[in-house]
């Protein structure tokens, strides 16, 4: 089992908030945060998962158990862009990138 802990940050408060632990091996994500919901909604949806964003459309393969797509997920979820906020065993992972889209004018996301 290998269980990687990401601290995620609170940008209101200018501090570091709780954290997740997500298992690669089994698929499972914990924790304490707000956005802990929304990741494990995306976990237990049978892959791919495909969402459209301003930015264009993430099809994620395999999010429960691939780096790179659990990656893509939580930037969904909770916006981590700094490397300092996640674990050693992350950090050179590449987050699955979402394919250009067409953003249309007074689109709402």
């Amino acid at each position: 089992m290998t269980v990687h802990v990401l601290h995620l940050p609170d940008t209101m408060a200018r501090r570091e908030l709780r954290e997740i632990r997500w298992d690669d091996v089994a698929g499972t994500v914990a924790g304490d945060h707000e956005a802990l919901e929304n990741i494990a909604d995306i976990l237990a949806t049978p892959p791919p998962f495909t969402t459209t964003t301003p930015w264009g459309t993430y099809r994620l393969a395999d999010p429960a158990h691939d780096p790179a797509d659990f990656l893509g997920a939580t930037f969904l979820c909770v916006g981590i862009a700094r490397r300092h906020h996640l674990p050693p065993s992350l950090r050179d992972i590449k987050p699955t990138q979402p394919d250009p889209g067409i953003i249309e004018p007074g689109a709402i996301y």
